[in-house]
């Protein structure tokens, strides 16, 4: 460790700018897959013809390799950030859909019901009830993607997007150990944080509805 912090103070604004560019792109690449997964989860999870096809094409996507996912892309996009983004968001988008359509569908029939029997519009039910308690298991999706997309975003630095699996790609090529290590724990240090920060705000949405 002590030839990786050595490295890191030597070389910090390289180590800065990687970090801020893999951020970058987990960041866009969630936002996009959280704003497909979520509202398809849901509708999946109310419309069974609809289910039937998403599910078929998600378990399709979830069989493709990581890495294959994004060279694939390459002739199509070129390299560079927006290859990487696409198939992040193919990558993630399954876990959230998934999680989203079984905490929707865990939901007892009851509820809904004496929520409509209120009075309550099928937009309010949906904000209000169906959502808050479905919480905790899109939370447990929203997890597992996160992990995912910053894991995936240092294979995309082979398709020259930048960030953290530079290093990790510089170290291998120049077998220097302690550039490897920069980009591989930073990499599981962000992924840790992040893992338990979630884990906290999913374990209070659960206490909530309990």
């Amino acid at each position: 460790m002590h030839d990786v912090l050595e490295y890191i103070s030597s070389h910090q604004s390289r180590y800065i700018n990687a970090i801020i560019t893999h951020l970058t792109i987990d960041i866009i690449a969630l936002t996009i897959c959280f704003a497909i997964a979520i509202p398809l989860g849901y509708l999946c999870a109310k419309k069974n013809k609809l289910a039937i096809p998403v599910l078929n094409v998600t378990n399709a996507l979830k069989i493709i390799p990581s890495v294959a996912k994004f060279f694939i892309l390459m002739p199509f996009f070129g390299i560079g950030i927006v290859p990487a983004v696409i198939a992040l968001v193919i990558l993630a988008v399954p876990t959230v859909l998934i999680n989203t359509m079984s905490g929707v569908q865990g939901i007892e029939p009851q509820i809904i019901e004496s929520a409509e029997g209120m009075g309550m519009s099928r937009m309010r039910v949906c904000w209000f009830v169906e959502m808050p308690l479905a919480l905790p298991m899109i939370l447990n999706g929203v997890r597992m993607a996160v992990i995912e997309v910053v894991a995936g975003t240092t294979i995309a630095s082979y398709i020259g997007a930048g960030g953290l699996g530079d290093f990790i790609i510089a170290g291998l090529s120049q077998n220097n150990r302690a550039v490897m290590l920069t980009g591989a724990v930073t990499v599981a240090v962000i992924s840790i944080a992040l893992d338990i920060i979630l884990s906290i705000v999913q374990q209070r949405a659960l206490r909530r509805i309990q």
